[in-house]
């Protein structure tokens, strides 16, 4: 196998290993999955969240749309929530808000946002 190959299948292994352990550190409260919640990871590459000062505004700017910080699960991963209802106030946002990617002026250091609706899920259960 070539390294690039190698390198392919690991950065493969690694993807698919942090989503278990997300899948594994994410509990959810009976509440959360009786209600009508949707959730939201937000990654980064490069260990952003490290730094106070771009927690803070990717915090401030996800609240912009109703977004509330659940926890930091590291450096790279960051999880919010907030009511499914909260949808109604999209049209309303500014145009350089995106309820459900990274915040514009963080995306290039992000990668990979992710936003699935525990509403869904927890109906075709």
């Amino acid at each position: 196998m070539t390294p690039g190959g190698f390198l392919v299948i690991h950065a493969a292994n690694e993807k698919k290993n942090k989503l278990q352990e997300e899948e594994e550190m994410t509990n959810y409260s009976k509440e959360e999955l009786q209600g009508d919640w949707e959730f939201k990871f937000v990654r980064s590459v490069s260990g952003a969240f490290k730094k106070p000062e771009e927690l803070a505004f990717v915090v401030e700017e996800e609240a912009l749309s109703g977004w509330k910080l659940i926890e930091k699960f590291d450096d790279n991963r960051i999880r919010f929530k907030r009511p499914a209802s909260a949808k109604r106030n999209d049209a309303t946002l500014p145009a350089y808000i995106e309820p459900y990617t990274a915040p514009n002026t963080v995306f290039p250091r992000l990668v990979w946002p992710g936003a699935f609706y525990l509403s869904s899920l927890a109906q075709s259960r």
